[in-house]
């Protein structure tokens, strides 16, 4: 741990007093260098909440990037992750069909509790073939917050100019099939973004779930923790 000065903003920033971090799994990729150049330290962390409040936009980038319709089928790896339980919350409230395929029991139940139209185990014997019952024709689109190989056929059923997104830091990072796009995509923070987001958010009941908060000095636990299997957001309290 280290002490550093309190950045400068410009004239359109602002500056958050953290008390809480989010820990991302990408998080470990960026502390590696997965980033490349810039200038050290560098403070690691992408959402975060204190005195102004900021969310996980990472979640709503996806369905940005997907262009995500009423009605459209959609598949979600990692739905019971950090950000793929909160990207299954505002696709519901987009009017997306969504299956989401988790991680363990406990991630299949949370991925129901939350809305989801059908949740699997995203290492299940059966998982490609209950996906293919539940969109018969085909999937519009794909969210990736995880992959494997059992998820990677999961991902061969989605139809001939559909999209997988995925954010940068997911590993290994999906590959497209014939006739499917594949976009990369970072949750840049902008005031259209916000709006949107608390848009969405307003709608009804929204869950952020945080299976464990950690100490500052926890941090290194936190970076080997989020590789494993968890449900929701993993957070460090900076403050208090």
């Amino acid at each position: 741990m280290a002490s550093i000065p309190v950045p400068e903003i410009g004239e359109r920033e602002i500056l958050i007093r953290v008390d809480t971090s989010g820990i991302g799994s990408w998080d470990p990729w960026m502390r590696e260098g997965g980033m490349g150049g810039g200038r050290f330290p560098q403070v690691l962390g992408s959402d975060g909440s204190g005195t102004v409040a900021a969310c996980g936009l990472t979640a709503l980038a996806g369905l940005d990037v997907l262009k995500l319709k009423k009605g459209w089928a959609l598949m979600i790896l990692g739905a019971s992750g950090g950000c793929g339980h909160l990207a299954l919350q505002l696709a519901k409230r987009r009017g997306a069909r969504v299956l989401a395929l988790a991680s363990g029991k406990d991630g299949v139940d949370l991925a129901k509790r939350l809305g989801s139209d059908l949740a699997l185990n995203g290492r299940g014997a059966s998982l490609v073939r209950a996906a293919r019952q539940f969109a018969p024709q085909g999937y519009d689109a794909a969210m990736a917050f995880a992959n494997s190989k059992p998820l990677t056929e999961a991902l061969k059923l989605l139809k001939k100019g559909g999209t997988i997104a995925y954010p940068n830091g997911v590993e290994p990072e999906p590959n497209g099939f014939t006739g499917v796009n594949v976009r990369a995509f970072d949750g840049l923070a902008d005031p259209g973004a916000f709006k949107r987001l608390n848009g969405l958010i307003a709608r009804g009941p929204f869950c952020v779930d945080v299976s464990r908060f950690y100490r500052l000095e926890e941090l290194p636990q936190a970076h080997r923790d989020v590789l494993k299997h968890h449900l929701g957001k993993l957070a460090v309290k900076v403050r208090g």
